[in-house]
């Protein structure tokens, strides 16, 4: 997926409590820096979802 898009992979994946899924980053000099990557996804979601719609959030 990473590839298709042109991007690098998240760093760190992270399980949160929220209902949401997120991806951060800490860059630097306005963004010309790429810092770590994180990839938040909210166990409340994960468990609502069936597994192609898994896949269909993952790819977003």
């Amino acid at each position: 997926m990473t590839e298709r898009s042109w991007t690098r992979p998240p760093d760190e994946f992270l399980l949160t409590g929220e209902v949401n899924a997120l991806v951060s980053e800490d860059a630097r000099l306005l963004g010309r820096l790429t810092g770590r990557r994180r990839l938040s996804l909210g166990v409340p979601l994960l468990s609502g979802l069936s597994e192609p719609q898994l896949h269909s959030r993952r790819s977003r």
